[in-house]
């Protein structure tokens, strides 16, 4: 899908059509009013915030729709169980610090407890 003809807020409102969900009730959740909603979906981008909060509430992942990768935008299980994948540029001097710190701090089973 080409990026620059992604209109997010009509994805998010056939997304809520297709899973027969109340506008009203997707609004209360996400905390905002329901004219709140309509204007946020007119819009042809949102805020990242916006976003997010409304794909965890729906549990779905519109960020997928911004990916360079030849795959359809998968639903989650259940509502806030929406996974992200973190890319960051290391250069290859720093890895092995940037490693240690990872296993020093054990930052994968304090995530995995989660």
């Amino acid at each position: 899908m080409d990026r620059q003809k992604i209109h997010i807020g009509e994805l998010v409102r056939k997304y809520i059509i297709s899973k027969d969900l109340s506008f009203s009730s997707v609004a209360k959740e996400i905390g905002i009013s329901r004219q709140g909603l309509d204007a946020a979906l007119k819009k042809e981008d949102m805020t990242v915030k916006r976003l997010l909060t409304i794909s965890e509430v729906l549990g779905f992942d519109f960020f997928q729709y911004f990916t360079d990768k030849e795959q359809q935008p998968k639903e989650t299980e259940g509502k806030n169980e929406t996974e992200y994948t973190l890319h960051i540029k290391v250069p290859k001097n720093k890895m092995k610090k940037v490693m240690d710190y990872i296993e020093e701090k054990d930052l994968f089973n304090i995530l995995e407890e989660q």
